[in-house]
């Protein structure tokens, strides 16, 4: 990570210090931060800004993007799937989509490659860094990062010919089997020719998850079945042009079965559900380099993702009540994603540094709704995003330097769907950012940062208009953003860390609403829903974030990293039900956003026993927070304890761990404003959907060079 300590780090703090410390002269040395338009150390990082390495994801024995969130401060995820693949930076971000089209305020990248709204993708097999950018990232990524970034970047290959294979097994408590989890990859690596480099990684997850389906005497049907493969080539054609090419491929074929009607993680669905994506991407880079070693690259993407998402919407088994309901629901949707990126670069060593780019994208995606109660839905949903944008930076004196970015984007949508509803929104956004980084000696640098966020208005699918008249569509989001910060590290390198404050608004915030309609139109639940999206005045959000972590002595190294928000509503109408002909408003004015825990930490050691054995342990918790911002439910709080012991020699390590050693119960996902079990009469009664139970396990590899 950013200790050159062997063995292997941590990653809850790497999350903020942007260097790599070597015990032996106890020097930093710079890395650069790739997500960020002009190259930074983490010295120049003027934001709240964590990085999480290969060692970190090893160490949590993470396999997808939620494993390792909890490292980075104010940084949340929701689930309703069979992985947490929506987020949420200081409070902002979707918890779920269904029937109408979103806009992503939380961007997730993978290579270069756009994947916002199609994060089942976003394993993290043979992944060297994770980079989380928190706040408006208009300027670089534009209308899908209007809360912040994450971006996952893969190893690069090398003319160094190896092979790596790695292996796992796991058992998770409560399920039937006593080895419930399998995992197998193999990496490639080598010089194909003078100037060509090639990598290939290919990975297999089978896991049968942590429920029992007692009415189908399964233990799989939430089940992991993941594979991936992803291709890396690397071409120097000649002393000034440089072209990358990565292939991606991923086929997703999961179970969903999360619910119950008692609220135990034994289920007793007859129809379980799924959420399968099948993706093909790839992504071509050029870097040509031009008179005074400035560069022009150009980065050509396209993603195909077919997402398949279903679920039994009862819950149950057909003939548990008299009264009860049989209903499954499934959304299939295919996504075509293409954008063309290319920028103009100064050299890195001028005295003032800029960047400047134009950046096209053209997404369509066509939806699939099957429902019981319902003739089937098709929508199309295709948007265009033309934008200029452009950064400078540029020292004042010997200690300050001063940043300006900004971005114009012209955005164009065309909706329709089978129900004749039709809406073409065009508009023009505009953010940017401006950041001061002031250098008060080679350890503390202090930094300050405005930014502006967007997020394009839309349009809600009518559902039979049964949603307000007025909801038809939603308008455009503005986040703007202002933090100041600390840099911080001892001369030594034993100390090294990130401070950072912060207050957001959002103005019109984009905010999901929900109606439950009842199926008899008696007042009473079962309950039809029909979502859409309205804007709220006002949200407020603020907090502190501090990421660090000290070398304790030679072999003992502790790491922190803790996150406090506050987020509230500003003149928010919420409609609570649509149950009966009475309708229920009420103004949130002051209360919490949902998905946005007051407090968040993790802290942890890395003990290094001796020359060949290591003990990583980590304790993480979070404060619990509102599910949805149209009910009360709200979480537990949880703390989680994990742990790995690892053996290395040579070219070979195997490793025992452990993730939440404790077995404590915690919810990931919960309704709270309806009933489904026809055996009280549809009372309405909570819901939680639950997180990973214990599970502990093996894992080996070995390298052959």
């Amino acid at each position: 990570m950013f200790f050159n300590f062997k063995p292997c780090l941590s990653s809850c703090l790497a999350s903020a210090m942007l260097s790599t410390v070597a015990y032996a002269n106890t020097t930093i040395e710079e890395i650069t931060v790739e997500s960020t338009l002009t190259p930074i150390s983490w010295k120049q990082a003027s934001s709240g800004l964590s990085i999480i390495d290969a060692n970190a994801i090893k160490n949590n024995n993470a396999t997808f993007i939620a494993d390792i969130l909890t490292q980075a401060p104010n940084v949340n995820f929701s689930s309703g799937a069979s992985r947490g693949r929506f987020f949420q930076i200081r409070g902002s971000g979707e918890r779920s989509q269904f029937i109408d089209p979103i806009n992503p305020s939380v961007g997730v990248s993978i290579d270069g490659i756009d994947f916002s709204g199609a994060a089942n993708v976003a394993g993290l097999f043979d992944i060297r860094r994770v980079e989380i950018l928190r706040g408006p990232q208009g300027t670089a990524f534009g209308t899908n990062a209007s809360a912040g970034l994450i971006n996952i970047l893969s190893n690069d290959p090398s003319d160094e010919y190896s092979t790596t294979l790695s292996g796992s097994i796991g058992s998770v408590s409560g399920n039937k089997g006593e080895i419930d989890s399998y995992r197998s990859g193999a990496v490639i690596n080598g010089a194909l020719s003078d100037s060509l480099n090639g990598r290939l990684a290919l990975q297999k997850i089978e896991n049968d998850g942590f429920t029992n389906n007692l009415f189908l005497n399964r233990d799989d049907t939430t089940k992991i079945d993941e594979a991936t493969a992803r291709a890396k080539l690397h071409w120097q054609a000649n002393d000034d042009l440089v072209i990358k090419t990565t292939l991606l491929y991923s086929d997703v074929d999961n179970g969903y079965d999360g619910f119950t009607l008692d609220n135990v993680r034994d289920t007793i669905t007859d129809e379980p559900g799924f959420d399968r994506q099948e993706t093909t991407a790839f992504i071509i880079s050029s870097d040509y380099t031009l008179g005074n070693n400035r560069h022009w690259i150009l980065n050509v993407s396209h993603a195909d993702a077919k997402v398949d998402y279903g679920y039994d919407e009862d819950w149950t088994f057909t003939g548990i009540h008299p009264s009860g309901y049989t209903s499954f629901d499934r959304y299939f949707r295919e996504i075509n994603n293409t954008t063309i990126d290319t920028r103009l670069v100064s050299d890195i060593n001028d005295d003032i540094q800029w960047t400047s780019g134009l950046y096209f994208r053209d997404q369509t995606v066509e939806l699939e709704r099957t429902y019981s109660f319902d003739s089937p839905f098709l929508s199309e949903y295709q948007t265009t995003h033309v934008a200029a944008y452009g950064e400078i930076s540029f020292d004042t004196s010997e200690a300050l330097n001063i940043t300006i970015g900004a971005r114009v984007e012209d955005f164009e949508a065309d909706y329709k769907d089978n129900r004749n509803e039709t809406s073409a929104p065009t508009e023009t956004l505009w953010g940017g950012h401006i950041s001061a980084n002031y250098r008060l000696s080679n350890e503390l640098a202090l930094f300050s940062r405005l930014s502006k966020g967007f997020k394009a208005a839309g349009v809600n699918s009518e559902n039979g208009n049964v949603i307000p008249a007025n909801n038809s569509t939603y308008d455009t989001e503005s986040l703007y953003n202002a933090e100041i910060g600390a840099n911080f590290g001892s001369a030594d390198g034993s100390l090294v860390g990130q401070l950072t404050a912060f207050y957001q608004e959002r103005h019109d915030a984009q905010i999901k609403q929900s109606l439950a309609l009842s199926q008899a139109n008696n007042g009473s639940c079962p309950c039809d829903f029909e979502d859409f999206i309205d804007n709220a005045n006002e949200t407020e959000h603020f907090g502190i974030e501090l990421e660090g972590r000290y070398q304790l002595a030679s072999n003992i190294q502790l790491f922190a990293s803790a996150g406090y928000l506050k987020t509230e509503f500003s003149d928010y109408i919420r409609i609570s039900e649509g149950l009966s002909d009475e309708e229920f408003i009420e103004n949130l004015n002051g209360r919490q956003v949902a998905n946005a825990p007051e407090y968040q930490y993790a802290i942890g050691t890395d003990w290094s026993i001796n020359e060949n054995l290591s003990l990583w342990l980590q304790v993480e918790g979070r404060d619990d927070y509102f599910f949805s911002n149209r009910h009360e439910l709200r979480s537990q709080s949880y703390t989680l304890l994990n742990s790995t012991l690892s053996y290395q020699r040579d070219n070979w390590e195997i490793a025992l761990w452990g993730k939440n050693l404790a077995n404590e119960d915690y919810s990931v996902r919960g309704f709270g404003s309806f009933g489904n079990d026809p055996r009280n009469g549809y009372t309405t009664e909570p819901y939680f959907q639950f997180g990973m139970p214990r599970e502990v396990g093996i894992s080996a590899s070995i390298r052959f060079d």
